[in-house]
């Protein structure tokens, strides 16, 4: 298929779908555009074309539709195609009643109940455990928390923690999000740390942390700049300390939602790509691993103890 048979089908594609939730509202057929998109989203990947995809998808009068969901609008007109922030993954991390129209209702079940907000609850729930594990295994934990918003994880951490004798260094450009951080959790000492992540991972300073963890932070980054990051977390680590970086598969189910309705672009990787990064800078105690849904890939770094 060429370039402009694809364009074309893509435009025919979204007249469909915008025909048929213009007339039935329903979680199935959002489900069926989703893995739709996806498959646009590789063509167009693959050809080079991926504004042209973006142009398609957000001038279609589908878009609109679409943005009836908060989800998706929050991402669209906030994120500006650096992920997802506070705000947004409230919506899945802690659910809420919304008057929504029927077709905000159906696109947010799929987007905050489904397929890709499943390995986010989880990604939560697994940077939960390794905090907990942390804390248990060593006293006076130090943990370096790097640009994870409003730390939801904690959430879950503290009904497996019968103590709070650690220090959690929370790191984000965002002030607002360090508040909220701050203030939702006044049962645990959370160092806030508001400046640019490459400023931090660039001071000299001797202090070190038993757990560095990041949800996103390299879904933003090209290879260069990832496995250079990756590295100074790393030179940060105590003996013994464990590094976890989470980033998306290039399988993930929402990739073309994500780029052509939300305008928000990523950088995929699976597991031999993350593994490639941990070569590069000479990294020897690492693995990687994919949450069950098959979404996120992840990639752990431990230092010789």
């Amino acid at each position: 298929m060429t370039s402009i048979d694809h364009i074309q089908a893509l435009g025919e594609t979204l007249d469909g779908y915008f025909a048929r939730l213009s007339s039935v509202a329903c979680v199935t057929i959002v489900d069926e555009l989703m893995r739709s998109l996806a498959k646009f989203y590789d063509a167009a990947a693959a050809s080079n074309r991926l504004a042209e995809f973006r142009t398609h998808c957000q001038r279609h009068p589908l878009h609109r539709l679409l943005l009836e969901d908060p989800f998706t609008a929050r991402g669209f007109f906030k994120t500006q195609g650096q992920g997802a922030d506070g705000p947004m993954l409230d919506y899945i991390y802690r659910p809420r009643y919304l008057a929504l129209s029927e077709i905000g209702e159906a696109v947010h079940f799929v987007t905050t109940s489904l397929r890709v907000a499943q390995s986010v609850a989880r990604r939560r729930d697994r940077l939960a455990n390794a905090i907990a594990q942390t804390v248990r295994a060593t006293r006076k934990a130090r943990i370096l928390s790097v640009a994870n918003s409003y730390l939801r994880e904690l959430d879950t951490a503290r009904r497996l923690l019968d103590q709070r004798d650690f220090q959690i260094f929370a790191l984000d450009a965002d002030n607002a999000s360090l508040r909220e951080a701050v203030n939702a959790n006044p049962d645990v000492n959370i160092v806030p740390l508001q400046q640019p992540v490459w400023h931090f991972v660039r001071q000299h300073s001797g202090l070190g942390f038993d757990l560095i963890y990041s949800a996103t932070l390299i879904n933003q980054l090209g290879d260069a700049e990832a496995s250079d990051l990756i590295q100074r977390l790393v030179a940060r680590l105590n003996p013994g300390g464990r590094l976890i970086i989470g980033n998306y598969a290039p399988e993930t189910y929402a990739r073309g939602y994500m780029e052509g309705v939300m305008d928000w672009s990523v950088v995929y990787r699976g597991e031999l790509d993350l593994e490639r990064l941990a070569v590069s800078r000479k990294l020897k105690r690492f693995r990687t691993y994919r949450d069950t849904p098959g979404n996120i890939v992840y990639l752990e770094v431990s230092s010789k103890a």
